[in-house]
């Protein structure tokens, strides 16, 4: 497996999300920008079955990562206003 990325690997550009890469596979999840979901896109080398596996691992990983991101939201809430605070003192 690559590192994750974020960019688009043939220009470089922001994909808005994270792709992962194998040598049998990849997934890319992003926040959609009109509702309140995210997408993702996935394709496997080895067919249906395993790319079905994938999906279900990926949402598996996303869903993980949503909870983890909104148990932090409070403190990420203190940091903005904390940052913001500051902002306006200078």
């Amino acid at each position: 497996m690559r590192l994750p990325s974020d960019t688009a690997s043939g220009n470089g550009a922001p994909i808005g999300g994270l792709k992962v890469v194998t040598e049998q596979d990849w997934f890319a999840a992003r926040p959609s920008d009109t509702e309140d979901v995210y997408k993702l896109d996935a394709e496997s080398f080895r067919g249906p079955d395993h790319l079905r596996r994938i999906q279900e691992e990926a949402q598996a990983l996303i869903a993980k990562a949503l909870a983890a991101l909104k148990q932090a939201q409070p403190l990420l809430h203190v940091w903005d206003r904390t940052c913001e605070y500051v902002t306006n003192d200078i």
